[in-house]
């Protein structure tokens, strides 16, 4: 929330909305209702609007960028995904942000070899305009979230050691499918709901 300092405009501060003003008039704009409500204003009708319907195009998940690799330390070979996403709306966007999500991966021949990873505040990169819980993003801009994955699936299953020593994996080895897809969802802010990433195909090298 924002401390109101500039009188003349109780919805801005330094050229930056909140997130349920942003939402409310996106709605708005997007229905072609800005006549309707100006006259509403001025006429005190009791005239219902529309129901209204959460926006689902002011941000995107639009790109996972993954790089894998064995750690120089531990030794444990590891898959890390950089997860980019943009805000699609004018104006900037500055709030309190408490995210909800994950990432799922799956292979592609056989999808019971999947696991999930959660994402919170923590998960957001450093370059990412994060202040405290308040996160500020331009027109234009971009979130990143950044995860890491050990190779285990949901069952416990090493997938490193899986493809490389299991008996079971000569029938996966031998189809070719090392292919694994990617997805991340997530909330950034709850007025909002949520958004998804189409799924990325990747190779797994482990």
């Amino acid at each position: 929330m924002f401390t109101q300092t500039n009188k003349s405009n109780p919805l801005k501060l330094n050229n930056r909305i909140h997130i349920g003003y942003a939402v409310f008039f996106h709605f708005i704009k997007q229905t072609g209702l800005c006549w309707i409500f100006c006259i509403l204003l001025l006429n005190g009708c009791d005239e219902s609007l529309p129901p209204y319907q959460k926006p689902e195009n002011l941000f995107t998940i639009d790109r996972i960028e993954i790089s894998q690799g064995t750690h120089s330390i531990a030794g444990d070979y590891l898959v890390k995904f950089h997860i980019y996403g943009k805000n699609l709306f004018d104006e900037t966007f500055s709030d309190r942000v408490n995210i909800r999500g994950s990432v799922q991966i799956w292979n592609k021949e056989k999808p019971d070899l999947s696991a999930t990873l959660s994402l919170d505040n923590t998960n957001f990169g450093p370059d990412t305009d994060l202040s405290g819980n308040v996160l500020t993003l331009g027109p234009g801009e971009e979130f990143e979230l950044r995860v890491t994955w050990d190779c285990h699936t949901d069952d416990g299953e090493d997938l490193a050691g899986f493809f490389n020593m299991s008996p079971q994996a000569i029938a996966v080895v031998s189809t070719g499918a090392r292919d694994f897809y990617v997805q991340a969802e997530v909330t950034l802010f709850k007025e909002l709901g949520l958004i998804r990433s189409e799924p990325v195909l990747f190779f797994f090298n482990g």
